[in-house]
């Protein structure tokens, strides 16, 4: 699995009052193009701005080898790692009666 197509960054609209959800993969691509050379000074220039400064991609990085390192150990005793379902922490509480 890799991890960093399933963890997201959920953002919430200002305007709507909805969540967005930004893969990790895309920020630390994001990441990549501008630090690779892109010119672009805002996000109407180019997207990737956007998202390139919403975390730090030593702990993208660091997250991506240590699921990788796990995934290994995993794998070694014949297991295999994933991500269960259920620990997913729900958007809103339900309200107490």
């Amino acid at each position: 699995m890799k991890i960093l197509d399933a963890a997201v960054l959920e953002l919430p609209c200002n305007a709507c009052g909805g969540h967005f959800e930004l893969p990790l993969v895309q920020i630390l691509q994001s990441q990549e193009i501008v630090h690779g050379g892109c010119q672009a000074r805002s996000s109407d220039d180019c997207s990737p701005v956007a998202y390139s400064s919403m975390l730090p991609s030593q702990d993208i990085e660091a997250l991506e080898q240590a699921w990788s390192n796990l995934e290994r150990h995993a794998t070694a005793t014949g297991g295999r790692l994933t991500l269960h379902p259920a620990a997913q922490t729900p958007r809103e509480q339900p309200a107490d009666r």
